[in-house]
């Protein structure tokens, strides 16, 4: 769960790929949300070295409509994708995460 005080922080177990010589990119999913009272949310999604502690925007998003839900199942969840370059592949060379902060 993310919020603005308390952003969410993954850290995958392993990478998967259907096609090994495909772009590198990340695809997130939401899978329950809930609208604030007043405003609207912007994610913002960074890439964070755990070595060195910098951390990089990959990308930003937004729920649309901006009304709650809960996805009955995974694959009933709103999908997000950000494509990694190849300087953001270098900069996650060491362990990494993946870090959800919603601002407003």
């Amino acid at each position: 769960m993310a919020t603005a005080a308390s952003p969410a922080e993954l850290r995958p177990a392993r990478c998967i790929t259907s096609d090994p010589g495909a772009p590198a990119s990340i695809t997130l999913r939401v899978v329950g949300y809930v609208p604030p009272r007043g405003g609207t949310v912007v994610a913002v999604v960074r890439l964070r070295n755990i070595s060195t502690h910098v951390a990089r925007e990959i990308g930003r998003f937004g729920i649309f409509p901006d009304a709650s839900f809960t996805a009955a199942t995974a694959d009933a969840a709103q999908r997000f994708g950000f494509p990694l370059s190849d300087s953001d592949l270098a900069f996650s060379k060491d362990p990494h995460e993946f870090r959800l902060r919603r601002t407003r």
